[in-house]
């Protein structure tokens, strides 16, 4: 178990280099993506989302991992990311907070969930529960 390894997924995640193809990459057979709407796509919805040209990356940044828990060979990680992105034509600025589910598959971590929040994230309410 190692918040290295997991901090560099999560960075992995936030660079603009990533391409649709991450979750068939870094995720679990059941994997599952939890859109600010509440709708799922698995692997193969997110990748596909990402090459009809609906959405472009133009920034992402790993911003903070808030909570990280181990249990076993799974972990929970609560963190903040930022991004701006166009998504079918519409600019987005986001900072969101992320719950992910990651499972360790013979020695490394893949994401088991991840679901996001909407855009609009307080960033001073997380500052808060730390002080």
């Amino acid at each position: 178990m190692s918040e290295t390894d997991i901090r560099a997924l999560l960075n992995e995640f936030a660079s603009t280099e990533r391409t649709g193809d991450f979750f068939l990459e870094h995720g679990t057979e059941d994997f599952l993506f939890i859109r600010p709407s509440g709708n799922p796509l698995d692997a193969e919805g997110f990748s596909a989302m990402f090459k009809s040209g609906d959405i472009t990356i133009h920034t992402a940044e790993f911003v903070a991992l808030e909570r990280l828990n181990f249990h076993g060979n799974v972990a929970i990680a609560v963190f903040t990311m930022k991004g701006n992105f166009t998504y079918q034509g519409q600019a987005n600025a986001d900072t969101y907070v992320a719950t992910a589910l990651l499972r360790n598959v013979e020695g490394e971590w893949k994401f088991a969930l991840f679901q996001r929040s909407s855009g609009s994230t307080d960033l001073s309410a997380w500052q808060a529960l730390s002080s």
